[in-house]
């Protein structure tokens, strides 16, 4: 039995069954914990999504900022937005599937390791975060999603008064977007790799002290396999070409397999 921590699978399902292939995952005894961003991107959206639902049993995963887009626009909170996931949204399941999207939670936390797709933002205790965490899941259940995603991307683009304070919401941002900060209460906008950032900002984990606990995150592709301290970057950029990548939490071994899709 063996847990598997995936990085951002952004619709590559032929480089995922390779993946799976290559650590020989035991769909009765082993278990895959996904760092959200499973869809969008690259060409098989779908076929992702139906593959985690049929074995959910044994899959759990974070929203990443793709997910979130799916959601948004399947339920109307923003249009004609830029997507690859024609076939998820058309698809006649799209409402099951996205169901079981809309359920799934912003952090996950067992036992000293936390599960995240971004980050946290430095002055936000892991406590405070799992609570916004939660409360923004529940926005996401209810018939309010479409009016809270549509801050989400109004705050985003810079639309939204910074003035109406709603905790869960800059939670959905911070967990879903963040990668450096100018202050541990500011994000700021970069994401190209470590030795280009601008002066001035800093990548959210180096402000951060979290003794005690792992942190797994994805997200950042430019920053790629990556290690400080007890953070562990698993965005790979399989999308971008490259590879797809797994940590077994047993042993902290790291998997890789080069991105096999077609399109």
């Amino acid at each position: 039995m063996a847990t598997y921590v995936i990085g951002d699978i952004q619709g590559c399902f032929a480089t995922l069954m390779k993946l799976l292939e290559a650590i020989s995952f035991d769909k009765n005894s082993d278990e895959l914990i996904l760092l959200g961003d499973v869809v969008n991107r690259g060409p098989s959206s779908l076929e992702v999504m139906r593959f985690i639902v049929e074995n959910q049993n044994n899959i759990s995963t974070v929203l990443g900022n793709h997910d979130i887009l799916a959601i948004a626009l399947h339920i109307g909170a923003i249009k004609d937005r830029p997507n690859n996931m024609q076939a998820l949204l058309e698809a006649k399941d799209a409402g099951k599937l996205i169901d079981w999207l809309r359920h799934r939670p912003l952090i996950i936390k067992r036992n000293n390791a936390i599960f995240v797709h971004a980050g946290i933002l430095p002055s936000v205790s892991i406590e405070e975060a799992i609570k916004e965490a939660e409360h923004a899941q529940e926005k996401l259940q209810k018939d309010e999603a479409k009016v809270f995603l549509a801050r989400f991307y109004e705050r985003r683009l810079g639309r939204d008064s910074a003035d109406i304070k709603d905790q869960s919401l800059e939670a959905l941002i911070y967990l879903t977007v963040i990668r450096m900060c100018a202050a541990p209460n500011v994000m700021a906008t970069y994401d190209g790799d470590l030795a280009h950032a601008p002066e001035g900002i800093t990548p959210w984990f180096m402000m951060r002290n979290d003794a005690g606990f792992n942190i797994y995150f994805g997200h950042w592709a430019a920053l790629g396999l990556y290690q400080y301290k007890n953070y562990y970057c698993l965005d790979s950029g399989c999308v971008w070409g490259n590879q797809l990548s797994a940590l077994r939490l047993e042993d902290q071994k790291i998997f890789s397999v080069e991105n096999a899709e077609s399109v």
